[in-house]
């Protein structure tokens, strides 16, 4: 379970990288805050990550099976020119 002094970290992270105007963080860093406060495993962030990752690739192939093609693929063709 996350302590008080765990956020108190978290923020003085995030005060001491706005001083150095490091832009500010995206959801990597509250995943991985998030993973470290509650005392999981290292490794996760990631796989929260990715399976969060693999649930959206998922939903997007499932939207496009019910819509018409958008995108237009060229059949490659391929000719060799020989010569002499």
């Amino acid at each position: 379970m996350a302590r008080p002094e765990d956020a108190e970290l978290i923020g003085s992270l995030l005060e001491l990288a706005a001083e150095h105007t490091i832009p500010p963080p995206n959801v990597d860093l509250g995943l991985a805050a998030m993973a470290w406060a509650t005392g999981m495993p290292p490794d996760a962030g990631q796989v929260l990550f990715t399976v969060a990752r693999v649930a959206g690739w998922v939903a997007h192939y499932l939207e496009e099976l019910e819509e018409r093609p958008l995108r237009f693929r060229a059949r490659a063709i391929y000719a060799t020119t020989h010569r002499h």
